[in-house]
């Protein structure tokens, strides 16, 4: 009787093993969803305050000056142009970046992922941090940095792919709807915490870029 039921406890502890691994996984998600949502609401009006700060160069700033439509046009065309550029770069390179995942694995092309989204937050803020030396436009550029490692889009594709290897066949559908769910929690209310911090506690663009920065070493 004894030699019946003993294979079934190494399986239940692997069984139990994976699904603590699912749950660790869908923590990342949930951290790397609430990070990138979490820099939308300071990166926008950082940009705000760099194109207000341009247009108006010899008058003191406002914010019913910076809230014109003029000026709120030019930042929704580049907030737009730089989340279409992460796409399209992430779009590109994620096809070649899964096969490489394939060959090396997932690890080295999530640290890739993770290195190109940070070289491009690190130019996005610097273009940001010097408004009289480097013009806004330059931010768009940023994107292009994604080429290393895919960005988000590859590094939660990659996500997934680990999942996968992890969950068995009849328990991938569970998984995937809990990593969805964890994506979508970090991205809804990543925006209601930063807004609440900028009103709160951090009013200084030095700060804001403080907390950004943050953000990014959360991902890491």
């Amino acid at each position: 009787m004894l030699g019946e039921t003993a294979p079934l406890l190494p399986r239940q502890q692997k069984h139990t093993s994976r699904w603590q691994s699912v749950y660790w996984l869908c923590t990342s998600v949930l951290f790397v969803a609430l990070s990138s949502s979490f820099i939308n609401v300071p990166i926008t009006q950082l940009v705000e305050n760099n194109i207000c700060s341009q247009y108006y160069q010899q008058s003191a700033l406002t914010d019913r000056k910076c809230k014109t439509d003029k000026i709120q046009s030019k930042v929704a065309y580049l907030i737009g142009n730089l989340n279409l550029g992460e796409a399209v770069v992430g779009l590109l390179v994620a096809f070649p970046f899964g096969t490489l995942a394939d060959r090396i694995g997932r690890k080295p092309v999530l640290i890739l992922s993770i290195t190109g989204s940070t070289l491009t937050t690190a130019w996005e803020l610097g273009v940001i941090a010097l408004p009289k030396i480097i013009n806004i436009q330059a931010a768009l550029a940023g994107p292009l940095l994604t080429v290393i490692g895919g960005g988000n889009t590859v590094l939660l594709a990659n996500m997934y792919s680990i999942a996968s290897d992890l969950a068995d066949q009849s328990d991938r559908a569970s998984t995937f709807f809990l990593m969805a769910f964890a994506a979508l929690v970090g991205g809804a209310i990543g925006p209601a915490i930063s807004s609440k911090l900028m009103d709160s506690y951090i009013p200084l663009e030095g700060k804001l870029l403080g907390a950004k920065m943050e953000c990014m070493m959360m991902v890491r």
